[in-house]
């Protein structure tokens, strides 16, 4: 094999080798992603464990599911990704299969659309949730009243702590004196 020839066949092999690690960083990078949104959610679901707010799949079902559908999009997203990185690989090589290139340039516009359309219906739930609008499923409002309930438990428990902590001390210093009059 000619030399020309020869770095044609590694640049090309190269390429392919570069479109299938892009392929796989795009879809550990997506699973990474997911990872530390399941390790975020279980902290905010432990948070309020502790904070006494029970079970927060029971009280806000509807935000988690809403957590939920955003989390299949972005898997959606990395499909997306992947028949793209593979369409592209297909067009890289020397004879490339139309139908493989075609088969794969449809799932992507087909995974596309189905994104478009969820993030969507979720843009205009934000922008209800924005503007003040009523809408189904907001637990913000609750939320943030509870964390500053919790929050306001705490403070009133501290200084309570504190005044019952001067309290025996003033008992202790007032019996004091007393108890050592009593002794000599």
């Amino acid at each position: 094999m000619p030399p020309a020839e020869a770095m044609l066949a590694e640049i090309n092999r190269l390429r392919e080798r570069l479109l299938m690690l892009e392929s796989e960083n795009a879809s550990l990078s997506a699973k990474l992603n997911r990872q530390q949104w399941e390790v975020e959610n279980r902290l905010a679901e432990i948070e309020m464990q502790i904070c006494g707010a029970g079970s927060p799949m029971s009280t806000n079902s509807m935000p988690i599911d809403r957590l939920q559908a955003l989390d299949n999009v972005e898997k959606e997203i990395a499909s997306c990704i992947l028949s793209a990185g593979q369409a592209l690989q297909e067009l890289s090589k020397d004879k490339p299969s139309m139908k493989q290139v075609e088969g794969h340039t449809t799932q992507f516009v087909k995974t596309l659309g189905r994104v478009e359309a969820e993030l969507s219906q979720h843009i205009n739930y934000l922008t209800q949730v924005s503007t003040g609008q009523a809408h189904e499923g907001s637990s913000y409002g609750s939320l943030k009243m509870h964390k500053l309930a919790c929050h306001r438990l705490d403070h009133t428990r501290k200084k309570l702590q504190e005044l019952e902590s001067l309290r025996n001390r003033a008992i202790a210093a007032a019996t004091r004196p007393t108890s050592v009059q009593n002794n000599p």
